[in-house]
């Protein structure tokens, strides 16, 4: 079971993400493989039970990170992302 400051993390992140690419909410969504009601979820600091891990996937793939990367504040790492 994941601890909910990790979960919390995730959460940031994929908001952190999006806004930093500034991407809008269709299209992180459509990178996901979700609905724009479940990334709204995500981005209040929930995780619908209909997100599957696959989804975590496909956005460390497409900002060509590891998946745990996203387990870790990248707020914090934004050099990394210049």
């Amino acid at each position: 079971m994941i601890k909910e400051s990790t979960l919390l993390i995730f959460c940031r992140n994929v908001k952190w993400l999006r806004e930093y690419y500034c991407l809008s909410k269709e299209k992180m969504a459509k990178i996901m493989g979700i609905s724009v009601a479940c990334l709204h979820q995500i981005e209040a600091g929930q995780l619908p039970a209909s997100v599957l891990v696959d989804s975590v996937f496909e956005l460390a793939s497409y900002f060509h990170l590891k998946s745990c990367d996203l387990l870790l504040p990248l707020q914090d790492r934004s050099p990394f992302f210049t």
